[in-house]
């Protein structure tokens, strides 16, 4: 039966009860929630984190004889730099061991696993994300490492790289550990002589590669790419400009073979070259990708590596040419590596089409920065892997709310997946402010994450160390209410394997709630959610009121056993600043297994104050950036503004009940940011300093 609870009573409270009982408790287990997790509180016997005399990490945990970790390595037919590899685990001797595809497997939800690819760099589009401790020998912004059940780096140099994971699961007090060797060509070498069409304006060409092709025009270099029979490459003189009048459809002859739609800066210091396009341009999409649609044998592949694409939107007049950067129609290249590249200026700015049952596709996004949104950074309908990796999608702050959606408006938010089956998003930085509304008085912000809105059955993700703000809610798990492709279903709650974990988010004056969940198989861990303390209305209308942090809602049937699969949130904090109380979950579906532990509910504005685990420290996470609301129609209404100190760590401080009361498991062996969790675990997100 739908109910509400939340979460916010002290241990020596805390019952157990079916969702639809109305009083507070910090623990909620429906009777029929079959076996509870078992997570080990005893961290101090295996520790994750730099500590004792001989500073032990994850690495140094001798792996139990029964334990097998294999990695599995998807990747390019190429395998030149940069190559996208993407990783994901097969293990046995566990408690819980890797089950089939298309099902929910309680091993992608229960370990701990850390990722150390062999190559680092930093990454600079993030703004926001925050730093960890190296329990692994990394933080977030090193792209060396990373962690959860889904792995995936972009190799930039040649070279070989030995890649190691170690997964540890609590239950058991189980250590594994895998290795797998990575080797990545060089692409100088691959694309020799006449396969690179080297661009350089001004007619210089000593800095050209030997052999290559060499023109002054970006638009004849296309035309050459277009008609090559083999893999061939652009390359771009740094500090250049280069202004396009037309859209460019990249249709490689029925005879090529491993086609390359390719272009990159020219290695070496210097300012990123520049894509434009000229005030008229003729075309729907800059760029349409067809690069497998006549290919024979080796796989086709697409990269774009270290551009500035800057188009003629703008968001803050919502003015100008709102036009579609790339789109990749369904049967497009076998990999797309997208790295280190801007994107400032366009509507849809990389459009991944929906399949039509071709399974396999990769994509990764790495270090990527999108500005000035007009639509979508990155709307992806593939059926395939995608790898999101130290991204920032930062709408600007003074972009008009949005409109209609007529293509002459600001509209939608940063991301959405349609049907990924396999989906990496680790340490990206979300700023959402936009979105339309055909219903309300004014335009209703999109979250900064939609995902699985194809309900591709058995779907799954690992969202990791992301900062997330937006006036609305900041993720959604929910259909999109929309006509799917063939493998899909329509509007329908299906089984899949979601972890969501050491985020932080904050929500603004439009959300109802700050998840929304439609989908079987959930686990929420070690997060952060904001409800921040805004006016709420709108030109001094009713207050919107906060439902809850987390809402069940969406779709229209289930499909399966999806209301039996396990919903888990545990060791999370909720931290209501509104003046009104909000409970943690409100199930408007109906799930049968859903537990809710160890989560602190701080509520310090509500009147009286909800504040049982207080005293807490802050730290200033982030600095939120939504500046209050304004479209065409409305001047701008600062007071709808997201206070700028909303987005802070919660640690409690000594005297508070959350100290060492994680008493009931599921409870985490790490907090937040990385650090070991003593050996009675306290409650909430973030152990005391």
């Amino acid at each position: 039966m739908p109910g509400t609870f939340s979460s916010s009573q002290p241990s020596s409270q805390r019952p157990t009860r079916n969702l639809d009982t109305a009083s507070p408790g910090n623990l909620e287990i429906p009777a029929n929630a079959g076996p509870r997790l078992n997570l080990s509180t005893d961290g101090m016997i295996h520790p994750a984190s730099m500590v004792g005399d001989a500073g032990e990490t994850v690495w140094d945990q001798p792996a139990d004889p029964e334990t097998s970790v294999k990695i599995n390595v998807t990747r390019s037919d190429h395998r030149v730099a940069p190559e996208g590899v993407f990783f994901d685990l097969t293990l046995s001797g566990f408690d819980t061991n890797t089950l089939p595809s298309g099902q929910y497997d309680p091993s992608f939800h229960d370990k701990y696993v850390f990722w150390d690819y062999g190559d680092s760099y930093a990454f600079t589009a993030p703004v926001n994300v925050l730093m960890m401790d190296e329990a692994d020998g990394g933080n977030r912004a090193d792209s060396r490492f990373s962690r959860g059940p889904l792995g995936s780096h972009v190799y930039r140099a040649q070279g070989r790289y030995t890649v190691r994971v170690a997964v540890f699961e609590p239950n058991s007090d189980k250590w594994g550990h895998g290795t797998v060797s990575v080797a990545v060509g060089n692409p100088d070498t691959f694309f020799s002589g006449s396969a690179t069409l080297y661009v350089n304006t001004t007619g210089d060409f000593s800095n050209a590669p030997a052999g290559a092709q060499a023109t002054r025009s970006l638009e004849a270099a296309l035309t050459k790419l277009g008609r090559a029979q083999t893999p061939h490459r652009i390359v771009l003189e740094r500090g250049q400009t280069h202004t396009l009048s037309k859209q460019f459809t990249f249709r490689p002859p029925s005879s090529a073979s491993g086609v390359s739609f390719r272009i990159e800066a020219r290695s070496g210091s210097g300012s990123k070259p520049v894509i434009t396009i000229s005030p008229g341009f003729s075309g729907f999409s800059v760029f349409q990708d067809l690069a497998l649609r006549d290919a024979v044998g080796a796989d086709s592949e697409t990269v774009l590596r270290d551009i500035e694409f800057r188009g003629l939107w703008d968001v803050a007049t919502e003015t100008g040419v709102r036009m579609e950067l790339i789109r990749f129609p369904q049967d497009r290249s076998a990999t797309t590596v997208i790295d280190k590249c801007t994107f400032r200026g366009w509507g849809l700015t990389l459009h991944a089409t929906d399949g039509t049952n071709t399974f396999g596709k990769r994509s990764f996004t790495n270090d990527l920065r999108f500005g000035s949104m007009g639509d979508y950074a990155i709307l992806d309908g593939s059926l395939g892997y995608c790898a999101i990796t130290g991204c920032g999608f930062i709408q600007d702050v003074d972009a008009l709310a949005g409109g209609p959606k007529d293509n002459k408006h600001n509209t939608h938010g940063p991301l959405r997946i349609g049907g990924a089956l396999k989906s990496n998003i680790w340490a990206c930085d979300f700023y959402s402010a936009t979105g339309w509304s055909g219903t309300r008085q004014f335009i209703i912000a999109q979250p900064c994450l939609r995902w699985n809105t194809d309900c591709i059955v058995g779907a799954k993700l690992n969202l990791q160390a992301c900062a997330l703000e937006s006036p609305s809610n900041v993720i959604s798990i929910e259909t999109a209410n929309s006509n799917p492709k063939p493998s899909a279903i329509a509007n329908e709650r299906v089984p899949c394997n979601a972890l969501v974990e050491g985020n932080i988010g904050v929500s603004g004056w439009q959300a109802l709630f700050s998840l929304g969940i439609a989908h079987g198989g959930v686990t929420l861990r070690n997060n952060i959610f904001v409800l921040a303390n805004t006016n709420g209305s709108f030109e001094g209308g009713p207050p919107i009121r906060k439902e809850c942090f987390v809402k069940f809602v969406g779709g229209t049937e289930n499909i399966g056993n999806v209301l039996a699969l396990p919903q888990r949130f545990y060791n999370n904090t909720f931290v209501n600043l509104t003046v009104n109380a909000a409970p943690l979950l409100i199930d408007a579906i109906g799930f049968t297994n859903v537990v809710v532990r160890n989560n602190l509910m701080h509520e310090p504005n509500v009147n009286p104050p909800n504040t049982p685990f207080a005293p807490l420290a802050t730290t200033l996470a982030f600095t939120c950036r939504y500046p209050g609301y304004r479209d065409k129609n409305t001047p701008f209404t600062s007071t709808n503004a997201t206070p700028q100190d909303s987005a802070q760590l919660w640690r409690p401080m000594i005297g508070s009940r959350a100290l060492g009361d994680a008493i009931f498991e599921p409870n985490t062996n790490l907090d937040l940011t990385g650090d070991l969790r003593p050996e009675y675990p306290s409650i909430g997100a973030l152990e005391s300093d």
